[in-house]
């Protein structure tokens, strides 16, 4: 085998071949290289069954005949597949993740917007606790219905 033989081995010119895509030259070179290289006969007949199955294939125009409803059976069936692809641990980690970036964010805040926040939870709770005192303080007894009638 010559050199430039060896050059066609490792060229791959098989596809450029088939589809008739090389110059005359490279075509006769191309050639008279397969006369000699069985290895090369062997790839450009694997080639050869490889397009015209793939002619085979895509010539038939058989059509899948699908349900009125398939396009609304698959959505449904990805979103409920998709419901079970985070596991516990994944919640647990997200939940951390979003616990630390909360706690970097009110510390970033500074003292006065934390000052600020913090006045509004205190309030908030203050007035929750002043309405269950009150709840505790309002008789239990039940009024008469003729009572909460407006006549």
């Amino acid at each position: 085998m010559t050199r430039d033989q060896e050059k066609i081995c490792e060229r791959n010119l098989f596809a450029a071949y088939v589809d008739g895509e090389l110059d005359t030259d490279l075509t006769v070179l191309f050639e008279d290289h397969l006369e000699g290289c069985a290895e090369c006969r062997a790839e450009l007949r694997a080639h050869r069954l490889l397009v015209c199955e793939l002619d085979a294939a895509m010539s038939e125009s058989a059509e899948i005949p699908v349900p009125n409803d398939f396009s609304r059976m698959v959505a449904a069936r990805a979103a409920s597949d998709m419901r079970g692809v985070r596991t516990r641990s994944e919640h647990r980690k997200a939940l951390t993740i979003c616990a630390v970036l909360a706690f970097v964010g009110f510390a970033l805040l500074g003292a006065a917007a934390r000052k600020t926040v913090f006045m509004i939870v205190e309030r908030f709770v203050t007035t929750v606790f002043s309405l269950v005192g009150l709840l505790r303080v309002l008789p239990t007894t039940r009024l008469p219905d003729s009572q909460w009638c407006l006549e």
